[in-house]
């Protein structure tokens, strides 16, 4: 094994083509199997996502579930990894060099991203583009919001909640702090009756709430 090739590719060919989470899950990948003379192995991603990297997003906190299965999907579609089968626990991977990937990394092609698959909630630039996709208003009380008073308000709570974008609206901190665990449905009544929303109004966040839950409202990428 060449290791100095291998590692000059990895540095040339893969860091390049992957954000921070792809490439410390593949260099986990790699020194966990073709650094072992192995070129596949079992892995049990729901409790290693917990160490191979973290503070990437939120500080101090590891890869979300949702984020590690992402990109190992990412990496498969790079040509980097073959997932070979998968169940609920784990994943039979095989992982491969940059010069012996699947799919070429210095391919042309933008390699397409599933946004269904995205983390919208601890990814900084994901974050803004929910701001934007609700126009800079709260999604519930359309009160202006800028980069600096917004919060991610997850319409259904975590950790049954996911950080899709169909689970995330832009709100203001006060519509935050009041949902709190409540059912987006039985908050908006609740706005209703202390008259901070009108009729009207009750109707279009109702059918907005509607339309996101049916993956009708992607954000722009």
């Amino acid at each position: 094994m060449d290791i100095e090739k291998h590692i000059k590719d990895t540095i040339d060919y893969v860091e390049p083509k992957c954000d921070i989470y792809e490439f410390a899950i593949y260099m986990y990948l790699i020194r966990n199997t073709r650094v072992e003379n192995k070129s596949e192995d079992t892995f049990g991603f729901k409790s290693l996502r917990k160490t191979i990297v973290i503070g990437v997003g939120e500080a101090g906190k590891p890869m979300s579930e949702q984020t590690c299965y992402g990109r190992l999907k990412k990496l498969e579609l790079k040509g980097l990894i073959k997932i070979k089968s998968s169940n609920y626990n784990c994943q039979v991977i095989e992982v491969k060099f940059p010069s012996e990937n699947f799919i070429k990394l210095n391919h042309e092609e933008e390699i397409k991203v599933d946004v269904e698959d995205l983390d919208f909630f601890n990814n900084q630039d994901l974050r803004t583009k929910i701001l934007e996709r609700d126009n800079w208003k709260c999604f519930y009380c359309f009160k202006a919001l800028n980069s600096e008073n917004y919060v991610l308000e997850h319409v259904v709570s975590r950790p049954t909640g996911n950080n899709s974008y169909r689970n995330l609206v832009a709100s203001c901190r006060t519509c935050n702090n009041k949902k709190d665990k409540l059912n987006a449905n039985d908050f908006l009544r609740k706005l209703y009756r202390d008259n901070l929303i009108s009729d009207e109004e009750l109707k279009v966040v109702a059918e907005n709430l509607e339309n996101l839950v049916n993956g009708l409202l992607k954000p722009k990428l």
